[in-house]
């Protein structure tokens, strides 16, 4: 019969260790040397060692434990591990499958399907959106804003128009404005995301604007695609738990602030008409 202290550090714990960290310590290195599954020299004698650690730890003393008369042969005692392994075992998989029918059964997982349909839909209007007409407003410079490092121009400032846009470009081309303030915003045709900005009388002239959604395709459009893949695959794994969680606290935000910024959502509601 080994000491506490032996115990505990045969299943990597401190004195501290509650009996949930024992259950969880014994269950991870019962799995690693079970005899059926782990073949190597010692992983039975090992298995043996890490059940009556467990004993003893769960019970805190082996006084608790009446003495017994006659001691246990080997056998008895791998039988014996084999048996609460596979209780272990079975209590784990069914806390499992209950947590996994919660997650995906009930008014929880229709709003989630809701939202999951709704942001494939965005995704699918993100992807085809670069290929479909553009739309051209007449707008003014009317102001110019701090400086900001651009995504894909370097040095970047920002330009206010009479409608109360914001755009980012080239800061090199920022004194160009003021000169000839009368500009035309290329948009695109659904969500009327701004693409260049083109002098009204010279159309051979434009500039590329800067932290626009464009210049996230097609990122933005995998990243809405996520909870509907999360949705297909639907298995009980860590992987699906981790995909809706995901989904849940930060794509679906991400998506409510899509729409609900720079007019988006009455864009979305009328496929770019308005």
């Amino acid at each position: 019969m080994k000491t506490k202290f032996e115990y505990l550090n045969l299943l990597g714990l401190s004195e501290n260790a509650s009996k949930k960290d024992i259950r969880k310590a014994y269950r991870i290195q019962a799995f690693k040397y079970h005899p059926d599954y782990n073949k190597d020299k010692g992983a039975n004698e090992r298995f043996i060692l890490l059940k009556e650690a467990y004993d003893f730890l769960i019970n805190d003393s082996p006084s608790t434990k009446p003495k017994q008369k006659k001691q246990k042969t080997k056998e008895e005692r791998e039988f014996e591990a084999k048996i609460r392994f596979k209780k272990q075992q079975e209590r784990y998989w069914k806390e499992q499958n209950a947590y996994f029918q919660n997650i995906t059964n009930g008014k929880s997982w229709l709003i989630y399907k809701f939202l999951c349909f709704l942001s494939l839909y965005i995704a699918i209007l993100l992807l085809i959106e670069p290929v479909l007409p553009k739309i051209y407003e007449k707008q003014q410079i009317v102001a110019k804003t701090e400086l900001y490092n651009g995504l894909k121009n370097g040095q970047v400032v920002g330009i206010l128009t009479d409608k109360g846009e914001k755009m980012f470009i080239k800061n090199a081309y920022a004194n160009i404005f003021y000169q000839n303030p009368e500009v035309i915003i290329e948009k695109s045709f659904i969500f009327h995301h701004p693409n260049r900005i083109i002098y009204e009388n010279f159309k051979q002239i434009s500039f590329e604007i800067d932290f626009s959604v464009i210049n996230l395709y097609p990122a933005v459009s995998l990243v809405f695609f996520l909870p509907f893949i999360v949705f297909k695959y639907r298995r009980r794994s860590y992987w699906f738990t981790f995909g809706l969680l995901l989904s849940k606290f930060i794509i679906f935000p991400c998506m409510f602030y899509f729409l609900l910024t720079q007019n988006r959502l009455i864009h979305f509601l009328t496929f770019g008409l308005i």
